[in-house]
């Protein structure tokens, strides 16, 4: 009777533990026991397929083999804290599926007692690889929507800016505008004051001449009459000078002679640089081949340099160089003053458009920016040189033969 009886608790001991272990080996997480140097001792068929191995090549496998690389530290630090507090810990790390595969796993682990009643680790591990590369997604998104958003504000930004820039062209533009229309009024004007000038002169001119052939007088006052002569002649190349100068540009190339439009140019000056006590000296070439040129242009840049030169020497007067030489097929002009000089900082912007130094009342901004396309033009180049309180040094050098495309 004892005999059946035991035979009876032997058999429903083996249901019971057959049955167990089938529930083990069937839960939806993967879970193993490990000893505490890492060593897997037990593994369920859920943490064999999740690993893509079979459950005896587990077995005496360290867990820490299944871990990347990168999230060793991960598992050995919570391994460390379950030691210490003998409290359950959970951490999420990177295992690898046959060896090759990563995926997203969450661990927890336990002190458990084995079948000797000796504490071991209790491993769970839950697969939480779609929620991972979902939370990857969300994070590149808002990467992207961040990045979208700074490239909007950068733009936005620089739309501003621009439309800032723009506003304030337009508005010197259109004070350039003003500003050209008044030159030009005063232009008109001053030929047509030069144009009823002229003949009168002439005529005086004339009788002084005749005066000067047929009288008889001493000479104090032929020395008075050959001043009041030479006046009237410097009246007349001043008019001269002014009708050229305003005359409409044809856009034509014609030969043309540097010394005598610079001797014009100085001559319109010559008041004024002595009003600001700023003196001339002219070092020109003793033989200087004329160039093919629009006239009027090359004018209008000499005129701006001088200008520029005189601005420069306006506060204390100054010299004023001007030279000329010949060089490999081409003349070059050279304007030097004595003035401010030009700062480092401005050298490289002096040819901007609407860039002066000279602020908004002497200043356009455009003088430079007009000659350098003009010189561009005609196929030639300005070079400067320049030192804060030494002054400045403007160098034109122009083809002898003309340019070669239509300007």
């Amino acid at each position: 009777m004892q005999n059946e009886e035991l035979r009876r608790t032997q058999v429903e001991l083996a249901a019971e533990k057959e049955r167990y272990f089938n529930l083990y080996d069937l839960a939806p997480e993967g879970y193993c026991t490990t000893s505490d140097k890492g060593l897997i001792l037990t593994a369920n068929l859920t943490a064999a397929a999740m690993l893509g191995v079979s459950r005896g090549s587990l077995i005496k496998q360290r867990i820490s083999c299944l871990i990347i690389n990168e999230d060793q530290n991960i598992y050995y630090l919570n391994r460390k804290r379950l030691v210490e507090t003998g409290e359950p810990q959970t951490c999420e790390l990177r295992l690898l599926r046959q060896g090759k595969d990563v995926f997203w796993v969450k661990l927890k682990a336990t002190l458990v007692p084995d079948s000797n009643g000796a504490w071991v680790h209790g491993v769970m591990m839950s697969d939480i690889n779609e929620r991972k590369q979902a939370e990857d997604a969300l994070r590149k998104s808002e990467e992207k929507l961040k990045l979208a958003n700074e490239l909007l504000q950068a733009a936005k930004d620089d739309l501003e800016w621009k439309v800032e820039q723009r506003t304030h062209e337009l508005q010197v533009t259109q004070q350039q505008v003003l500003h050209a229309e008044k030159l030009s009024a005063i232009g008109k004007l001053s030929a047509s004051i030069a144009h009823e000038f002229n003949n009168p002169l002439q005529g005086l001119l004339s009788i002084l001449q005749g005066v000067r052939k047929r009288a008889i007088m001493d000479e104090e006052d032929r020395e008075l009459l050959d001043a009041a002569i030479s006046e009237g002649n410097r009246m007349k190349a001043l008019i001269r000078s002014l009708q050229d100068f305003n005359r409409p540009s044809s856009d034509k190339q014609v030969m043309m002679d540097l010394h005598q439009s610079l001797d014009s140019l100085l001559l319109m000056h010559r008041s004024e640089f002595k009003g600001r006590r700023i003196s001339v000296v002219c070092n020109y070439a003793k033989k200087l081949s004329q160039i093919m040129a629009i006239s009027d242009q090359i004018k209008q840049v000499f005129l701006n340099l001088l200008a520029n030169a005189a601005d420069a020497c306006d506060h204390d007067g100054g010299v004023i160089t001007v030279s000329t030489w010949q060089d490999n097929g081409r003349v070059a002009v050279r304007i030097n003053d004595t003035g401010i000089g030009i700062k480092p900082e401005d050298m490289d912007q002096i040819f901007h458009p609407f860039y002066s130094t000279k602020g908004e009342v002497k200043g356009t901004g455009l003088g430079l920016s007009v000659s350098l396309g003009i010189i561009q033009k005609h196929e030639g180049e300005i070079r400067v040189e320049s030192q804060p309180g030494k002054g400045a040094t403007f160098t034109v050098l122009l083809p002898i033969k003309g340019i070669n495309s239509e300007v």
